[in-house]
């Protein structure tokens, strides 16, 4: 079963890590002691034959030995293997229980959607949901060692109710010589067909929305399914846990202090391997963290409590069948006669701050000295669109016979064409931060002075009839559009 401990660290207090360090069952000491007291024997005795028992000579080729397992001991990558074989691990593990499966929508839906409160509707109701919750329990009973403890035979699900005997007879007659799983899946969307034709289930739509949940409910079973027949290669599990035990192995030896050479600065001989048994403890028990995971459906303290699961879905599935059509008498709530409900706080939660969320960048605005709805605020075009529009105008120009003068660059035009336009917006007056529309006319030697003109390619007017015809025909303006009518030209050319 799983250890819960949620209740223990509800805060960061010191003093919880303490208490959480002292929990025995599924900890990380229990999960190495026997490993670690095994080690710890073996360093004392290679420790006492080492001090005690060899001579000068053989002391002196030990501790070579000791020397030369020293120098190799960073040749084992055990970092690098343990985190990403964990990794791995509890992607898989996290997987699994992410598709245990829970029963409620297709109990909440059932309960809502077939109708009837007869005998006949209500057997409809709680065969639905009951026939899922088999389906369950056959998948787990071959995946999970308690499930299978529990119910080692078929004839101990109909004991424990969540099949009768003439369904067992049925499953049997099923000729088929992979696992049946869905044999009880298939007779729930049978019967949920069967209250469809009798006018139970008011649409379509209701139907399929039930069966919806029960393909989901399916899906989840077949993907758990799915990962206990795939396992993670042996081999890289056979690796890891080799390379773990080799690289302790190796320790044994090289983690023994030479007595018989000059002692250097830092060095000092307690007689007891204490790094090594704190790194002993975090490898191994990050080794024990992986072995755990890898199968959680077997029967270590946090492994997946599915006999709770199927308990638990059995038994809500069938009780919310049976109040599916008694809502509470609807009567005005607590709060009917407030503008805004205001819910009620014990004394002991009423004395903590109540932080309202508001958003980063509102958060921001306060930081900054409060907000800026009082402050007048300027909405101007945005340059890149003004110079987008301008190349836009030249090209249909362009288009309709009309060309630019050259005398200037055309980044220069550009420049031109983009002062003309702010000068015809600071003569106009408008305000870009008001609703007020502002109209007037101006002349276009004031609003737009392009060096060289504009002139007509089939038209050989000079210099002055040209400014003659400009200055008849002022351009107008407002707030969101300009237009320009250049001379002869009838249609308005937009900014």
């Amino acid at each position: 079963m799983t250890v819960s401990y949620n209740h223990q660290v509800a805060t960061s207090k010191p003093y919880l890590i303490l208490k959480l360090l002292a929990r025995w069952k599924g900890s990380v000491w229990k999960a190495v002691s026997l490993e670690l007291g095994i080690w710890i024997i073996a360093y004392y005795t290679i420790f006492c034959i080492y001090r005690f028992w060899m001579g000068d000579y053989s002391k002196k080729k030990f501790e070579d030995f000791i020397r030369f397992f020293q120098g190799s001991m960073s040749y084992i990558p055990l970092d690098f293997m343990l985190s990403f074989f964990v990794t791995i691990v509890v992607n898989r593990w996290s997987t699994i229980f992410q598709n245990l499966g829970m029963i409620d929508n297709i109990a909440l839906f059932a309960s809502n959607y077939i109708k009837g409160n007869d005998e006949r509707g209500r057997n409809l109701r709680r065969n639905v949901v009951r026939y899922c919750c088999l389906s369950q329990a056959m998948v787990f009973r071959d995946l999970n060692m308690q499930v299978r403890r529990r119910f080692p035979t078929f004839e101990a699900l109909v004991a424990a109710g969540f099949m009768m005997e003439h369904e067992l007879q049925m499953f049997h007659d099923v000729q088929n010589r992979y696992a049946k799983y869905w044999v009880p899946l298939n007779w729930s969307l049978t019967l949920i067909n069967n209250a469809k034709k009798e006018g139970r289930v008011d649409s379509d739509v209701n139907e399929f929305a039930i069966a919806q949940e029960i393909r989901h409910f399916r899906t989840n079973l077949s993907t758990v399914w799915q990962h206990d027949w795939i396992s993670i290669p042996i081999l890289y599990p056979q690796l890891v846990f080799t390379a773990t035990h080799i690289y302790f192995l190796l320790a044994l030896f090289a983690r023994q202090f030479i007595v018989t050479a000059d002692q250097k600065p830092g060095e000092v001989d307690i007689h007891f391997p204490l790094m090594t048994v704190f790194q002993f403890i975090f490898y191994v028990g990050w080794m024990k963290v992986a072995m755990a995971l890898l199968n959680p459906m077997g029967e270590d303290d946090d492994d997946y409590d599915c006999n709770f699961l199927l308990d638990r879905n059995l038994t809500l599935s069938l009780g919310c069948q049976d109040c599916h059509r008694d809502p509470p008498e609807m009567k005005p709530d607590a709060f009917w006669e407030m503008k805004q409900a205001q819910p009620l706080y014990s004394l002991e939660s009423a004395i903590k701050r109540l932080n309202f969320f508001m958003g980063s960048a509102a958060l921001q605005d306060e930081a900054e000295g409060g907000s800026k709805k009082s402050e007048e605020i300027q909405m101007v075009p945005h340059p890149s669109n003004e110079r987008y529009m301008n190349r836009h105008e030249e090209d249909r120009l362009k288009s309709r016979g009309v060309t630019i003068g050259h005398s200037r660059s055309n980044t220069q035009t550009m420049d031109m064409l983009s002062a003309g336009l702010e000068n015809i917006r600071r003569m106009s007056g408008a305000s870009f931060g008001s609703r007020s529309r502002v109209n007037s006319t101006t002349s276009m030697e004031q609003g737009l002075s392009v060096n060289g003109g504009i002139q007509r390619k089939d038209n050989e007017q000079n210099e002055q009839s040209r400014a003659r015809a400009m200055s008849d025909r002022p351009p107008k303006i407002n707030i969101a559009r300009a237009s320009i009518d250049f001379g002869g030209m009838n249609k308005e050319d937009q900014f």
